[in-house]
């Protein structure tokens, strides 16, 4: 598995949208007051972003139900990346368009890690696989807060971290499309 040019691709993926999105889940609230919405408003649009994140789950399963689910993600990647970016640029008008984005991100990405394990690799190692790809998650989730905290500490504002989330999104969802067909995979 570990030779496999899937999994790497899985791998990174996974690792690079919480590193896009989790920080800025975590500081969004900061960064709409630092752009000028109340705090008040800011709590609600923060919880418009988790509740796009519980839909998402439903809309993700749904969707790589019907669609090739490589397909799926990079639509959602890539439309988060977007939706980042229109925030980035016009500021407190698309805040609620923001949350949203962070929400779908973090919705998806779960959903897909195992659905896809079990699309690529063999069953009979699916926990191991599994495991390897919610570590590169972690990875990506335990260092992006730090990293947009520092980013706002030492540019004084939060746009560059925000545009950072908006090209991995878009990465991500490049790399996603790189993934093959599935072929069917055989147990043993």
């Amino acid at each position: 598995v570990l030779g496999d040019r899937k999994f790497w691709t899985l791998a990174i993926g996974f690792a690079l949208i919480p590193f896009a999105v989790s920080g800025l889940h975590l500081h969004f609230v900061a960064y709409l007051a630092d752009i000028g919405i109340s705090p008040a408003r800011a709590g609600a649009i923060a919880g418009i972003g988790g509740a796009s994140l519980a839909l998402a789950r439903i809309a993700t399963g749904l969707l790589i139900d019907r669609i090739f689910a490589p397909y799926v993600a990079a639509a959602m990647m890539g439309a988060s990346a977007v939706a980042l970016a229109i925030l980035g640029l016009f500021g407190p008008p698309a805040a609620i368009l923001g949350a949203v984005a962070v929400g779908i991100s973090i919705g998806a990405e779960l959903d897909l890690i195992g659905y896809l394990v079990s699309r690529y690799f063999r069953r009979d190692h699916f926990g191991k696989i599994y495991g390897w790809l919610y570590s590169s998650v972690l990875i990506g989730s335990a260092a992006t807060p730090v990293a947009y905290g520092l980013i706002a500490d030492w540019t004084g504002s939060y746009q560059i971290a925000l545009y950072l989330a908006s090209t991995l999104l878009g990465l991500v969802g490049m790399l996603f499309l790189t993934l093959p067909q599935f072929t069917q995979v055989t147990e043993g």
